[in-house]
Formats: structure tokens, C-alpha cells, sequence
């Protein structure tokens, strides 16, 4: 089956309005208070406090997690070629997407465009690549961002990050099983989102043209969805869509290794 792993190589406004919060004056005829907040200090408070971050599902249901997770994938379009992404962070100052070290060979600045499920592009610029995954990094400025994208944008949900975890009852390898029901979701030919169910086979299948150990699976996958989300049944981000072969196998990267190069890009660019 390794051998015949195949990589998809995919060739194939600015509104800042306000909240204004009034103060009764008093009897004593004092001045009423005005507090202005925009909606870029709404978006960074809860991207800051995580609450823009996708929410699972309470019961197992791929069409009701679906629904929580398709904001967090994006469709990056670059000339001649086309992949997917993920929100993968909502910082105050950025939004992070990360896709395929693949997807990046056709990267340019200057002509690259991420396109949000809502409609929204945006320009964005090359943060870094992964020198041992098949992992790349765009950022893109919130105030290139309309302000009501900014309120429906959503960020991946890894079970290894974020307060949720503590309370979990179960374990990162009850999330994680062989013969476990997952979803794909990743852009389309036509501009269309895709979303296709499938099964996890193997948590650490190493594949020679990725050199590293992925998520095996089964289930369909097709050009352009290479840097879109793997999910469980919740909406859990299990890891990003990186190929798939002609009998309907497929390879995600754990998210564990996305987080781990992310983690090192950060630091190495820290002064």
C-alpha cells in the first residue's frame, strides 16, 4: 500500500463598527459616560480568552459536527493551483493558517488568496514552513478581515490544547482508536466545500514519501482537499489531509506533529 501513496500536489474590507455602551446619568446632572468598543476589541478579547475556538458536539454526529468545524477550513488559491487549510490559530493581532508544506510550493505573496467558507478572501503572507513535516504557515493581519467574518471565524479544535481538556473524562487515546469513524473536509474544484466520511485504520503508518509516521485511513478524498481537517465524530481536529491513493486510502498528519512545528517556527522567529 505504500507504495502506491500518491500526494496530491493540487494543480488542478476594511468595516470597523462600534458598540456604544450608555451610562445614565445620575440625578445630580452629572455627564453621561460613553464607552466605545469596536468590533476588532470584541474579536481579540475572545480570541484571547479562546472562545472563538470551534465547540464539539455533545453526541457523536458527523453531520451536526460538520456544521461546528466547516468555518475553521479554508480554500487557499494561488495560480494555476488550489489546496486547503485550517484556522489553525485566532491570536489578537493574526489569524494562523496552516496547510501542506506541499500546498506552499505554489505559494507567492503577492498572489496567493485565502477564501473563507463565508464567503471572504483575504491576502496573507508566508509565516514559515517545517523543516521536518509536511506543514506551512500563512498569517493574515485581523484588520484585513471584515468585522463580521471576524465574529463567525472559527479555530480548530485539538483536544491536546485548551482548557476543555482538563474536564474531559477520557483520555487523548479514546479520541484517537483504530477502526474509529472520522470526516475529511477540504476545498473543491468548483469552490465548493467538500465533506467525506470515512475510517481511521492506523495511528502511526509510516508512509517513505512523507517520512514520517500518519494517520492511515480509509475513505474518499480527491485534488485540492491536501491541507484540510481531519475529524473525529465530535469535531475534534485529529489532523490535516496530506494524500490518498486511487484505492480510496488516505494520510493525515497528527495533529500533535502540526502543533510541535508550529511551536518550533514561533520560537526560532522570537528575538
Amino acid at each position: 500500500m505504500v507504495t502506491r501513496m500518491v500526494l496530491f500536489l493540487l494543480t488542478g474590507i476594511l468595516c470597523d463598527s462600534s458598540v456604544t455602551v450608555h451610562a445614565a446619568a445620575d440625578d445630580r446632572g452629572l455627564p453621561t459616560l460613553v464607552q466605545t468598543v469596536s468590533d476588532l476589541d470584541v474579536y481579540e478579547g475572545m480570541a484571547a480568552l479562546g472562545m472563538l475556538r470551534t465547540q464539539p458536539v455533545e453526541h457523536e454526529d458527523i453531520q451536526k459536527a460538520y456544521e461546528k468545524v466547516r468555518n475553521s477550513v479554508v480554500r487557499i488559491d494561488m495560480p494555476g493551483a488550489y489546496g486547503s487549510g485550517i484556522v489553525f490559530r485566532l491570536e489578537p493581532e493574526r489569524i494562523v493558517i496552516a496547510t501542506n508544506g506541499h500546498v506552499l510550493d505554489y505559494w507567492q505573496d503577492d498572489t496567493g488568496i485565502v477564501c473563507f467558507e463565508q464567503g471572504e478572501m483575504a491576502h496573507a503572507s508566508l509565516l514559515g514552513r517545517s523543516q521536518e513535516y509536511d506543514v506551512g504557515f500563512l498569517e493574515i493581519p485581523v484588520e484585513e478581515l471584515d468585522a463580521e467574518l471576524l465574529q463567525t471565524v472559527r479555530e480548530i479544535n485539538d483536544p491536546l490544547r485548551g482548557y476543555e481538556w482538563e474536564y474531559l473524562p477520557q483520555k487523548r487515546e479514546y479520541l484517537l482508536q483504530p477502526g474509529q469513524s472520522v470526516f475529511y473536509v477540504g476545498a473543491g474544484g468548483q469552490g465548493e466545500q467538500l465533506c467525506y466520511e470515512g475510517i481511521l485504520e492506523d495511528l502511526a503508518f509510516y508512509i517513505p514519501v512523507f517520512g514520517e509516521n500518519m494517520l492511515y485511513g480509509s475513505g474518499y478524498i480527491c485534488e485540492g482537499m491536501s491541507g484540510g481537517g481531519t475529524f473525529d465524530r465530535r469535531g475534534y481536529f485529529l489532523g490535516m489531509i496530506s494524500g490518498g491513493t486511487d484505492r480510496n486510502e488516505t494520510a493525515s498528519i497528527p495533529a500533535k506533529d502540526i502543533c510541535e512545528a508550529y511551536e518550533k517556527l514561533t520560537a526560532q522567529q522570537k528575538p
